[in-house]
């Protein structure tokens, strides 16, 4: 079998996946100021009362685990 052909050289594969490593916080600070962006901006009051009663939920699964 042939080796799997790659756009990008090792090099930058391997520093992607360090960059990753390193950053993992990031992911999630991007996922945050997008609900909360969109919460702001968006959302409209059906959407926000969706987000109340899921919030709610979570906050009851979070207190349970405790």
């Amino acid at each position: 079998m042939t080796e799997k052909q790659y756009k990008t050289t090792e090099a930058q594969r391997k520093a992607q996946r360090e960059y990753r490593k390193r950053n993992k916080g990031s992911d999630l600070n991007a996922t945050k100021r997008s609900a909360l962006s969109f919460i702001r901006t968006k959302a409209n009051t059906a959407e926000l009362n969706e987000f109340k009663q899921a919030i709610g939920e979570r906050e009851k699964q979070l207190k349970n685990n405790l």
